[in-house]
């Protein structure tokens, strides 16, 4: 029996700690740049 509907194919934990872990250095580095980005409106 082959898998159907959209997300047609075969997931393992690892796919979601991979995910997880791509999105949480994504959500760092954007509050890294806020946070220079404030410090440096500070500054001028």
């Amino acid at each position: 029996m082959l898998p159907q509907g959209f997300f047609a194919g075969t997931y393992d934990p690892w796919d979601i700690v991979a995910y997880a872990i791509g999105l949480c250095i994504c959500y760092g580095c954007e509050k890294w740049q806020a946070s220079r980005s404030k410090q440096s409106d500070s500054e001028s």
